[in-house]
């Protein structure tokens, strides 16, 4: 018999197979232990990298589609141009091109007092920029220089764009040429307090006066 053959009594054989196997056992439940701690850790270091992943390619869908929106804003029909925190224009819209006839070469690295008018004093721009600076934002009405000299009204907005800082890192302004609306009041003003006729004035001015 087999158990004959390892010169150990049968007893003695069986209690010593009795006991590999259940060290055998042992092992094989060890095993199987650590390969489910192994396949749990596994699984955790997938859900977790998987989570980052879906994180990821949210923030870079969030970034794509803000970056959608700043580029259709930045060529809409209003004029738009963006500094840098010293007022250094940094880029123009095709419309801020069509609206002062500047194109974008002549404009970049340069500040916006290339477009000043002469129409505004120091006071006008020391009340703007000390709004800007407490509020962050100004709009009102400018007269800028077109490339030919001739001079227009435009309604502007002024923004500041401020870095995670809090620090003023950009300016972006935007505007629309408001010379029809201008010339409008005029003539609704000529038509109130001038003759038609002659162009003198008529009572209502001189009550007015």
């Amino acid at each position: 018999m087999l158990f004959r053959s390892v010169g150990l009594s049968e007893d003695e054989q069986l209690e010593g197979y009795r006991r590999n196997r259940r060290a055998y056992v042992g092992w094989t439940l060890a095993g199987s232990t650590l390969l489910m701690l192994f396949a749990a850790a596994l699984g955790r270091m997938s859900w977790q990298l998987d989570k980052s992943r879906r994180h990821d390619i949210a923030e870079r869908k969030l970034t794509e589609e803000r970056l959608l929106i700043a580029a259709a804003a930045f060529n809409s029909q209003e004029a738009m141009m963006i500094t840098d925190a010293h007022s250094v224009i940094l880029q123009v819209n095709q419309a801020f091109t069509t609206s002062t006839g500047y194109t974008s070469e002549e404009l970049v690295g340069h500040t916006p007092r290339l477009l000043k008018s002469g129409r505004h004093d120091v006071d006008f721009y020391r009340a703007m920029w000390e709004t800007i600076t407490s509020t962050g934002a100004w709009q009102g009405e400018v007269w800028n220089r077109h490339k030919d000299g001739k001079v227009f009204p435009i309604w502007i907005t002024i923004s500041a764009v401020r870095d995670v800082d809090g620090v003023v890192s950009h300016y972006v302004g935007s505007h629309y040429d408001i010379s029809e609306r201008k010339q409008a009041e005029e003539k609704i003003n000529e038509l109130a307090f001038f003759d038609q006729l002659t162009g003198v004035p008529n009572r209502t001015l001189l009550l007015s006066r």
